[in-house]
């Protein structure tokens, strides 16, 4: 899911105000490299965008390559319009949580596994 596909082209209208409560994000890739949710451009996501409860799932499958996946969340590195906030995420079979956190992407209530991995807040 890309969060300008969700309610209008990226810098034009940008992803407006979205809640998901207890969702599920699957994907089921041969490449390390896919996502579950990008944020596309600087202005991808207007106002706030809030994930509360989600699971992210990368299922691996020999029979089909696929593999798990380096980072659930991906960012652009100057997102600078709007907030994306994750409450209380999960994640299967993904490396990060997500490797790109910057100010306008914070992460609550996550246990902490690694590096980059649902540290909990912003990097400093």
């Amino acid at each position: 899911m890309a969060l300008d596909v969700i309610t209008g082209a990226s810098s034009a209208d940008g992803a407006k105000s979205n809640r998901f409560l207890r969702c599920e994000f699957i994907i089921m890739s041969s490449t390390a490299n896919a996502v579950l949710v990008k944020v596309v451009d600087t202005a991808g996501a207007k106002f706030l965008n809030k994930f509360t409860d989600c699971e992210f799932i990368a299922v691996k499958n020999s029979t089909n390559s696929a593999i798990a996946i380096t980072n659930a969340i991906q960012s652009v590195a100057s997102f600078v319009e709007g907030s994306v906030a994750f409450t209380r995420p999960a994640t299967h079979n993904c490396t990060n949580g997500c490797d790109t956190l910057n100010a306008n992407i914070t992460i609550a209530g996550a246990p902490v596994f690694s590096s980059n991995a649902w540290e909990g807040g912003t990097p400093a």
